[in-house]
């Protein structure tokens, strides 16, 4: 669903819909932006699958009763806005930060496996974007990535 200058969704938090909202936000973001460059576009594909299978692996738990919201736009002429939020209870950033680096958590010593699963995603993401912010909860992110056109528009 389209309002004004944004793409607007809300999903049921279920991975059977994860395809077809990444390919509405990205034809979306074709429409608005012009044809991306091949980096571009799978960078934002990329981001979109990470933050989206979180949202739902992790605010909707399984339960299809939840939702997960996206909203997308440009700030500019070139970043994309892009905001996933679910409504589960969120997760401590300071926490997944401090697993990350000790390799323990509030309950004892993770697994090297547990490790290198926790935060993966959100890894990926951060080092695909120019900015990206958490809420204070933790199921809402903001990203701003920048794009490129496969070729750039011509001004006059």
């Amino acid at each position: 669903m389209e309002s004004q200058n944004f793409y607007v969704c809300r999903i049921q938090a279920d991975i059977k819909n994860l395809r077809g909202t990444v390919d509405g936000v990205l034809e979306y973001f074709e429409k608005v932006y012009g044809a991306m460059d091949e980096s571009s576009h799978l960078e934002l594909r990329v981001i979109l699958n990470e933050l989206l299978i979180n949202a739902i692996k992790h605010g909707g738990k399984g339960d299809e009763t939840r939702y997960v919201k996206v909203v997308a736009g440009m700030t500019n002429d070139e970043y994309a806005l892009l905001v996933v939020e679910d409504d589960g209870e969120g997760y401590d950033s300071t926490l997944l930060t401090q697993c990350r680096a000790i390799g323990r958590s509030a309950n004892g010593i993770l697994s090297e496996a547990e490790i290198e699963e926790t935060g993966r995603g959100i890894f990926i993401v951060k080092n695909l974007c120019e900015d990206f912010m958490v809420n204070e909860k933790g199921n809402k992110v903001v990203i701003n990535k920048r794009l490129h056109h496969t070729d750039p528009p011509q001004k006059n």
